[in-house]
């Protein structure tokens, strides 16, 4: 037969710290498994927050291409002051409104620009050298957005301007080699 004895207070102690052992052993490895799945959790939703974000700045730049096209849709004669290297003067009844879409144009660059680097910053994703070639393009093909450029060059990022007023340089003496051998 089985004699009943008395614990002792140290066997007490002891068997009380082994219970809670056990008891701790097995919260901290719920609790282990409950972080690893939070954690894959909070992983997939970056993933679709940083998804997310590229595509609300992919529309952002979108819509402001499309705005553009949209201008010059609506004002179809005015496209050769920005794409064929046409010059406008002031005494033409255009000017207001080229030197305005030129305007429209810089501040559409600049927020653009600064959306691309922002995403090339942060996801480093995007090749920006397409981009590069259609801004100076653009600033190749466009006397009136070169003046506006000069004009109005503090309001836009130093970096961008100063490359870009390299581009219309380039431009103009082009325009000026072509007229010089034009005339010979």
């Amino acid at each position: 037969m089985l004699e009943k004895k008395t614990l002792s207070l140290y066997e007490l102690i002891s068997l009380v710290f082994s219970f809670l052992t056990l008891v701790f052993l097995v919260v901290g490895l719920f609790s282990l498994v409950v972080i690893n799945r939070q954690t894959r959790e909070i992983a997939t939703q970056t993933k679709y927050s940083a998804a997310s974000l590229k595509s609300t700045a992919y529309k952002a730049i979108t819509d402001q291409v499309l705005e553009a096209d949209r201008l010059f849709i609506e004002h179809p004669k005015l496209r050769s002051y920005f794409y064929s290297r046409k010059e406008i003067g002031k005494d033409n009844p255009d000017y207001d409104t080229v030197e305005a879409l030129a305007e429209f144009q810089l501040d559409y660059f600049d927020s653009v620009q600064h959306q691309l680097n922002v995403r090339k910053e942060v996801f480093g994703d995007i090749n920006l050298k397409p981009w590069q070639r259609y801004f100076d393009d653009s600033f190749t093909n466009s006397p009136i957005l070169c003046k506006r450029l000069n004009e109005t060059a503090t309001w836009y990022e130093e970096g961008a301007v100063a490359h870009e007023q390299a581009v219309c340089l380039k431009a103009a003496e082009k325009r000026r080699q072509a007229v010089s051998d034009s005339q010979r």
